[in-house]
């Protein structure tokens, strides 16, 4: 059974996430297989990538790099947002 059952709204899964997610079947604990699942998450939406994030940090729970990943992604997603919404805001005061 897969850390990561629920699968069907992440698309497409490249061969080495289904390696590394194999490997972690075998050990939860394999740092190498975590990393490669964190990396191909940090190049998704937050939406997409927080299960990874939160599935990392629940294994790992005094592992700073990861909350710290987790994090970093969250905020730039808000502050992304924050920008779209001053900017829409700007514009209807400038037009």
């Amino acid at each position: 059974m897969s850390l990561f059952e629920d699968q069907s709204h992440l698309g497409f899964i490249n061969d080495r996430i289904k390696k590394a997610e194999k490997r972690l079947e075998q050990n939860s604990y394999d740092v190498e297989a975590w990393s490669i699942i964190v990396r191909d998450a940090q190049n998704k939406k937050i939406e997409d990538a927080r299960p990874y994030y939160e599935k990392v940090v629940a294994q790992f729970p005094s592992a700073g790099r990861y909350w710290k990943l987790f994090i970093e992604h969250e905020v730039f997603n808000l502050i992304y947002f924050m920008l779209i919404y001053l900017r829409k805001i700007s514009l209807t005061f400038v037009l």
